[in-house]
């Protein structure tokens, strides 16, 4: 009997799997550890803390496939990390968008994601889903605005 093909074969979900894994496991927190826990204090013993949180929101937008998104989520994480001043928060909300990304790929199939990726086909959810999270996103974001005077997480929590 001849060998199965590729795509049935168990190394592509072996591959698969792995993808899995690194996306909703070791990025998040590798990325919360490296962008939250050294980056905005270091940036923001140095610059202050509004432009460690802009200037390290832009670099991590950069570093993804949709960059303005990933930025505001930065941002929205950065500041969960100030309200919370724990990592772990901040990494499991990472965790979860990223599962979230995963789930919706299962459920609605591309093509494989390049830098040219046609963003048309789902054009109208997007819309749909920016103009109801933009009010909460908002509000969240001007209530947690961090405050200059205040100390980073790591300090208050060192102090304790």
């Amino acid at each position: 009997m001849p060998d199965p093909p590729a795509s049935t074969s168990a190394l592509p979900i072996l591959a698969y799997l792995l993808n899995v894994i690194s996306s909703v496991v070791v990025v998040p927190i590798t990325e919360e550890f490296i962008f939250r826990g050294i980056l905005i204090h270091r940036w923001a013993m140095k610059w202050g803390v509004s432009s460690a949180i802009l200037v390290s929101a832009i670099i991590f937008g950069l570093g993804h496939i949709i960059p303005f998104g990933a930025a505001v989520f930065g941002i929205l994480i950065t500041l969960l990390y100030f309200k919370t001043r724990t990592l772990i928060v901040p990494a499991i909300a990472h965790a979860m968008n990223n599962a979230a990304t995963i789930v919706l790929e299962l459920f609605f199939p591309t093509q494989q994601i390049t830098i040219n990726y046609n963003f048309s086909e789902y054009l109208h959810l997007g819309i749909v889903l920016i103009v109801i999270s933009v009010p909460f996103v908002l509000r969240f974001t001007y209530k947690n605005w961090h405050k200059q005077q205040l100390l980073l997480p790591y300090f208050t929590n060192a102090s304790q």
